[in-house]
C-alpha cells in the first residue's frame, strides 16, 4: 500500500495556488524526487521553525488489578531550525522574449517554470550536502542531512568501506504525516511568491550599460526538519553496494524501516549487479526497485563523487 501523506507539493503553493492543483507540477518535481515523496509542514514563526526531537520512547508495563505501576515518560529536545530564502528569479532581455513564436508572455512563463524546476533541484541538493562540509552545496542555504550526518562517529551512520574518488551515499529516510520525523519546512505558509512580470532596465554584467529586461521576482522560505533519532540513517562510503551493507544499516533502525531509500542510478547499478554475481543461473538480475518492500528512489541530486566520510 502506497504512503499517504502531506508533501511538499501539496503543502506548498505559488501566488496562494496549490501546487498539487497546477499543471505541470509533476514536471516541476522531476528533479527532485526525493523532495517530492517527503512529507511537508509550513513553519512555526517566520523564518524559525521549532520542533521536539524524539530520543527515547517512555517505558509502558502491564499491572495486576488495585496495584500500581511506575509511570514513565518519552526523552525529547526541542531544536530550532533556521530556513533559508532560494531565489530562483529572473530576468530576461525583452529583445529576446520577443522573438518566441508564442510571444513575450509565453517565453517568460516558460523561463520562469524552468527556474522553478531547477529551484526545488537545488532544494533536493541542499537537502542531502547542506551549507558545512566538504560537499557543502550552498554555504548561504539552510543545513542539510549531511550537516547533521556527517560522521562516522555519529551512530545512524555507517561505513560502506570504499576508497577513492568514486564513492557515494545511500540514505535511509522516514518521513510521515505527523511531523515527527523528516520533513520539508517550507515558510511564508508554504506560499512560494511569484511576481508578475515587470518591464525593467538592468545593468549589463559587469558594465554600466543598460538594456531592458522581464523581470519576475521568486521567493520561498524552505529547510529541513528530522524529528526523530531514528528518522535518517546513512551509508556513506559506497563504491560497490550490495544486500549485505542494506541489511546492516536496516538492523541499526530501532524505529521501523524507513519511508524509502535515496541513492543515485549508479549505486543502484552496483546493487543490480551484485545480484547478478550471486544468482544461481548466473542470469542478469533485474534493476532493483526496492529492498525488503522499501522503495528505493534515484536522483541526480545525489553525487558519486563524494568525499570519504571519516
Amino acid at each position: 500500500m502506497a504512503h499517504d501523506f502531506w508533501g511538499v507539493a501539496d503543502i506548498a503553493t505559488i501566488n496562494n495556488r496549490n501546487l498539487a492543483d497546477i499543471d505541470g507540477i509533476t514536471d516541476l518535481l522531476q528533479d527532485a524526487p526525493v523532495l517530492a515523496r517527503m512529507n511537508a509542514t509550513t513553519a512555526s514563526n517566520g523564518k524559525k521553525h521549532q520542533y521536539k526531537v524524539r530520543n527515547g520512547a517512555p517505558v509502558v508495563t502491564f499491572r495486576n488489578v488495585n496495584q500500581g505501576k511506575e509511570h514513565s515518560k518519552g526523552s525529547y529536545r526541542i531544536v530550532e531550525a533556521d530556513l533559508e530564502y532560494l531565489d530562483p528569479s529572473t530576468q530576461v532581455d525583452v529583445a529576446e522574449a520577443a522573438l518566441w513564436k508564442g510571444g513575450s508572455a509565453a517565453f517568460v512563463a516558460d523561463n520562469n517554470m524552468d527556474h522553478l524546476r531547477e529551484g526545488f533541484a537545488t532544494t533536493e541538493r541542499q537537502f542531502f550536502y547542506g551549507e558545512g562540509g566538504a560537499d557543502a552545496n550552498d554555504a548561504t542555504g539552510f543545513k542539510g542531512l549531511a550537516d547533521a550526518f556527517g560522521t562516522l562517529a555519529n551512530s545512524n551512520v555507517l561505513d560502506g568501506g570504499g576508497a577513492g574518488a568514486s564513492l557515494s551515499s545511500v540514505w535511509a529516510i522516514r518521513t510521515t504525516p505527523d511531523h515527527k520525523n523528516c520533513s520539508v519546512v517550507l515558510g511564508n505558509e508554504g506560499n512560494i511568491t511569484v511576481s508578475n512580470p515587470v518591464k525593467q532596465q538592468v545593468k549589463e554584467e559587469g558594465s554600466e550599460k543598460t538594456y531592458w529586461a522581464w523581470c519576475t521576482e521568486i521567493g520561498a522560505w524552505i529547510s529541513v526538519a528530522v524529528g526523530s533519532k531514528w528518522s535518517v540513517f546513512r551509508l556513506a562510503n559506497v563504491a560497490n553496494l550490495n544486500d549485505n551493507m542494506l541489511g546492516a544499516m536496516f538492523s541499526k533502525m530501532k524505529g521501523g524501516k524507513p519511508t524509502f531509500l535515496a541513492m543515485t542510478m549508479d549505486v543502484q547499478e552496483q546493487l543490480r549487479q551484485s545480484r547478478t554475481a550471486t544468482n544461481e543461473r548466473g542470469a542478469p538480475a533485474p534493476t532493483p526497485m526496492d529492498f525488503q518492500g522499501v522503495d528505493i528512489v534515484t536522483t541526480n541530486q545525489l553525487r558519486d563523487d563524494e568525499t570519504a566520510v571519516a
